[in-house]
């Protein structure tokens, strides 16, 4: 029947569907290949677009960790910040007023001057314009204002005093037709035109008015790129406007600090390795960018344009320093999403370019670490789907986990030792697929491996369900076969008896038997039968029977009876198992008790308000150990209203879950404590409460058999 249906188990349910079983060819090895190789496809079709989401995601992750350590502040930041804009009024201002602010930072002697702003249009507050644009003016007032200069004017004669650099913008969209018109410009030079290519293009530029940039020391474009995810992280030294080569704020100024009259860009194979500012070599990437290795923004790098407007400033705070001066206040500000940050200040990012330019903190890239990522992808991804079958899950989990942390500890040290930029993105990426595939098809085995197994569970259960009911029924038999203590006939009305018996399983080896002998004698044994299961319990019906047989033969003593039982059973003892047991006879007029213990608990007697004692005897050896022993016959004698207890080891040797054994001396306590109320009923009831109590549900190791008997009073 397995034969025949198995095979169809496999072709049933979501891992039957062909698909499933295609992704499971060869454990999944092949599918896992498919995806490693595109995988590599994908990497190299992006490394060519120029940006990584994944990668430059793990670097902004990095850069969050381990941030630039600022040591040294070249560039002081006046800020034109909201303190500044509330006293001296709200941006734009009369180019009179930062051309003040200009001439007083030039006096604190500073190497260069940055301007963050761009002034493309002509001051709407020169005097002769603003009388143009007010028509109540008084038309002697209006040419007594037209005679006198404008504030471009004004502000040219202010910034050509101080070495000031001009910002200005370039534009991707051209915004005039023809040549642009010639503008005063930095020379760039390039040993090799072929390195044109290399910067990056823009159509047109936004420049300050031709009367302010006629009297500039220099002039600096303040570009800023972002990627295409919307974050900042590369800042251009040299661009090319139109036809012409022009460099970016901070280089210009380092320039105009180091009195250089021109910029060079550094000749490689691959395009630029740099820039020359007279004897100083600025490293930077092949297209003449830079990776900015940022900083968190640092307040010593700024001081409020108000403290200068004051004059409260240490008069060395500026000198011998590049200074950049930018509007921060609050909607005014050019704001960008920086790796460290979501909002950094455009004139912030200025700084801190030229001081990664300076001290040549930028973030470099290895040309040889995609190579080198991919060779390691290879690899490992290549373990993972040869040995990962083999060695099952577990190792494939273990290894997967353990290569993307490397993959990612690795990373991160190159980023903070040696500030490379190595990106492990797509090794991570093919390693993790490379596993989910491997994992998807060991699913599809594992789930067409539970189909086969539940069948044969299937089969196995219906095996079992007729065991099962085997076992009930033996059950029922074993549990019928012992006497009912409520229904003992001709049971004297001076004795009161009860008796309990739980099995372990189903089935269990203790057995305990009552009957009466005569009007007068009641005979009681209770056995614990070596073993557990059917194999104890078929042994337990053929001891009881034999001794119930020896006792009802002859009128022999309980040692003599215990004596020919145990010849008896040894004869039907093929298994060699063993019997412990103590049997005994109460005569009801007396409360004479004669006994027999063969290897077994001693019985215990419970008198009210006393302690409970046990009834030690020599006794001998578990019945079946050896056959021709002679038992010894003990004697006691029962006082009116005392109860003999006996009990099989189920009940001492009853243990928690920890292996904590209930043991003979809390079995005397628990009796001793309710000896008040020892009728058989409640002290049989009593002692099995505390047990359950004791174990807290831990699954019971062995039978638990309780037989009590009170001796009422003598019969006179």
């Amino acid at each position: 029947m397995a034969a025949n249906i198995a095979p169809n188990t496999l072709n049933t349910g979501w891992s039957g569907h062909p698909l499933a079983r295609g992704l499971a060819v060869e454990h999944g090895r092949l599918l896992a290949v498919i995806v490693l190789i595109l995988v590599v496809l994908a990497q190299s079709v992006i490394s060519q677009s120029g940006f990584n989401r994944v990668g430059q995601s793990l670097q902004d992750f990095y850069h969050r960790l381990a941030p630039r350590d600022v040591t040294s502040l070249p560039v002081v930041i006046v800020d034109i910040d909201e303190a500044t804009l509330k006293a001296q009024g709200q941006w734009p201002w009369p180019r009179t007023r930062l051309a003040e602010l200009i001439d007083k930072v030039g006096r604190q002697k500073p190497l260069a001057i940055g301007l963050d702003i761009i002034m493309p249009e002509p001051d709407r507050l020169s005097p002769g314009r603003f009388a143009r644009e007010q028509p109540g003016i008084p038309a002697e007032l209006g040419r007594q204002l037209a005679t006198l200069p404008s504030n471009d004017n004004l502000f040219a004669q202010t910034i050509a005093r101080w070495p000031v650099a001009l910002g200005r913008a370039a534009l991707t969209v051209k915004q005039q037709s023809g040549d642009l018109a010639p503008v005063p410009q930095t020379p760039v030079q390039i040993s090799d035109s072929r390195q044109l290519a290399s910067f990056p293009q823009f159509a047109d530029h936004l420049t300050n008015t031709r009367e302010i940039e006629k009297t500039a020391f220099g002039y600096g474009y303040l570009n800023s790129v972002l990627d295409p995810d919307g974050i900042m992280r590369r800042v251009p030294t040299v661009i090319k406007v139109s036809k012409q080569l022009a460099p970016t704020m901070g280089v210009e100024l380092i320039r105009i600090a180091l009195g250089a009259n021109w910029i060079e860009t550094m000749k490689t194979a691959d395009g630029v390795d740099g820039v020359r500012i007279g004897d100083i070599v600025l490293p930077t990437d092949p297209d003449g960018w830079i990776d900015l290795h940022f900083s968190p923004a640092d307040p010593r790098r700024r001081v409020s344009a108000q403290k200068i407007f004051q004059g409260a400033i240490d008069k060395s705070l500026l000198e011998n320093k590049l200074v950049m001066i930018g509007v921060t206040g609050l909607g005014v500000a050019d704001v960008y999403s920086t790796p460290v940050t979501p909002r950094m200040d455009g004139v912030e990012i200025q700084a801190q370019f030229i001081e990664n330019l300076l001290y040549g903190t930028r973030l470099a890239k290895s040309p040889d670490s995609g190579a080198s990522v991919l060779i390691a992808l290879l690899i490992v991804a290549s373990l993972i789907i040869v040995l990962g079958p083999r060695f099952g899950p577990g190792f494939m989990t273990a290894a997967t986990v353990a290569i993307v942390a490397l993959s990612l500890v690795v990373g991160f040290e190159f980023f903070r030792l040696a500030q490379q930029l190595v990106d492990p993105g797509f090794l991570i990426l093919g390693v993790v697929l490379s596993y989910l595939v491997m994992m998807v098809a060991r699913i599809i085995e594992d789930d067409q491996d539970r189909r086969l197994m539940s069948f044969n569970l299937l089969v196995e259960r219906e095996d079992n369900a007729r065991m099962s009911g085997e076992l009930n029924a033996a059950r029922e038999i074993q549990m019928g076969i012992l006497p009912d203590p409520e229904n003992i006939e001709g049971l004297p009305e001076n004795l009161d008896l009860h008796a309990f018996l739980e099995p372990a399983r189903e089935v269990g080896g203790d057995l305990y038997d009552l009957f009466m002998l005569d009007e007068h004698r009641l005979f009681f044994v209770i056995g614990d039968v070596s073993g557990k299961g059917v194999p104890a319990s078929l042994f337990m019906a053929l001891s009881k029977a034999l001794c119930k047989s020896a006792a009802l033969r002859t009128d022999a003593s309980v040692a003599e009876l215990m004596t020919t039982a145990n010849r008896e059973i040894s004869r039907e003892n093929p298994a060699f198992m063993f019997v412990t047991a103590v049997a005994g006879v109460i005569d009801s007029r007396t409360g004479e008790l004669e006994f027999c213990n063969a290897g077994h608990d001693s019985p215990c007697v419970v008198a009210p308000g006393l302690a409970t004692k046990s009834l030690n005897s020599d006794g001998g050896p578990p019945l079946c150990v050896i056959d021709d022993f002679d038992y010894p016959l003990d004697k006691a004698r029962l006082e009116p209203g005392e109860t003999l207890v006996l009990t099989t080891d189920g009940v001492n040797e009853a243990m928690t879950a920890s292996q904590k054994m209930y043991g003979t001396d809390r079995l005397t306590v628990c009796l001793t404590r309710n000896s008040d109320n020892n009728a058989p009923k409640n002290v049989v009831a009593t002692l099995y409460d505390d047990v359950k109590t004791f174990v807290a549900g831990a699954e019971p190791n062995d039978d638990i058999t309780v037989v009590a008997i009170r001796f009422r009073e003598p019969v006179i």
